[in-house]
């Protein structure tokens, strides 16, 4: 059993990872009210009348400290935590002890394949530019306005308008009334939610990118010897890609530490991945991977382990709707203060 992230230090496994992932759909958001101007006429996850609503990307310009375009933060309680924001990118980052980063990862975004019948296929990344950066130059980003962002935490909710079905998608990470352990599990759920109420079939493929980030940017993050390896669970039916980093260079809180993506696909959906290929690049390599059909190779693009993906495929007949529950775990269970040799204190989360 995981104990309380801010308590004792924990050892986050795949396995833990695709136990969470299967628990998800015994624990749901409470039943809402339909926000008549989020629908708009379309077959969207509801929203509560309560939440804030904002057209996806359309953000501010930001005369403060902090640039604006926040989000709902995900996260457990004390397990570090990072924004999904109001251009569907990641970040600002509350990752590393006493560190605030106000800065986005370029490499993890969502992808949407949609090929109706008889029509033409394309790709589309679900995220717009944001006053911290944009993802990776090689990929089709959503204008903004396209869709909305809607928050009441710990649940948020995004829109997407471009596509024929009717695409959407609620994050969340378990914040639970006098439930220390589960509300403080490092990991975040994204359920996409695929509705066709077109005339004629429609091929969707839901994809997830992620890097194998350090905690932060500065140098008492060092992280580096990438590994990356493929879990699956028979039980669940649960994949995961895990990327983590094992060199003797690293600084000792970022040793062995792990991301782990994860999907469950549901009947009549079918799941593949890479488990890497080059998050340095401009994301060309896993953009025309997807591109061909909406799936994955099932192995590797290159060698260096510095990115992993995971992507859910299914075709919806006229009037079909289905959700596509992904998860995101990791393992980073210690803070270092100071910087060894010298006087150094390294805390357990």
């Amino acid at each position: 059993m995981l104990k309380s992230s801010f308590v004792l230090r924990h050892r986050v496994t795949l396995l833990t990872c695709l136990l969470l992932l299967a628990m998800v759909l015994s624990v749901q958001p409470l039943s809402t009210t339909v926000d008549a101007h989020e629908m708009s006429g379309r077959d969207y996850f509801s929203i509560p009348q309560a939440a804030f609503v904002q057209p996806l990307g359309q953000i501010p310009s930001s005369n403060q400290k902090y640039a604006a375009g926040r989000g709902i933060s995900l996260g457990g309680i004390g397990a570090g935590s990072f924004m999904y924001n109001q251009a569907g990118t990641f970040g600002p980052w509350d990752f590393h002890n006493p560190v605030h980063e106000e800065r986005i990862l370029t490499q993890a975004a969502f992808h949407i394949y949609e090929q109706p019948a008889g029509g033409s296929s394309r790709v589309t990344t679900l995220a717009t530019p944001h006053p911290l950066g944009s993802v990776l130059p090689a990929w089709h980003m959503l204008s903004p306005g396209a869709g909305t962002y809607a928050a009441l935490y710990p649940f948020g909710w995004t829109t997407y308008n471009p596509f024929a079905s009717d695409i959407s998608m609620r994050f969340w990470s378990p914040i639970i009334a006098q439930e220390d352990e589960r509300s403080s599990m490092p990991v975040a759920y994204f359920d996409v939610r695929l509705a066709n109420h077109t005339s004629s079939a429609d091929t969707l493929s839901v994809m997830f990118t992620f890097p194998n980030a350090p905690a932060c940017l500065q140098t008492s993050c060092t992280r580096t010897g990438f590994y990356s390896k493929l879990y699956q669970d028979s039980t669940t039916g649960v994949t995961g890609v895990t990327l983590g980093a094992a060199d003797p260079s690293n600084a000792l809180d970022m040793q062995n530490t792990e991301w782990t993506i994860a999907a469950l696909p549901q009947a009549g959906q079918t799941l593949s991945y890479t488990t890497s290929w080059n998050a340095n690049g401009d994301g060309s390599d896993i953009y025309n991977q997807f591109s061909a059909n909406g799936t994955l190779n099932d192995g590797a693009l290159d060698t260096s382990n510095s990115a992993g993906a995971v992507a859910v495929s299914t075709t919806l007949q006229p009037g079909q709707v289905t959700t596509i529950p992904f998860a995101l775990s990791w393992d980073f269970p210690m803070t270092l203060f100071g910087t060894p040799p010298s006087a150094y204190t390294l805390w357990m989360k």
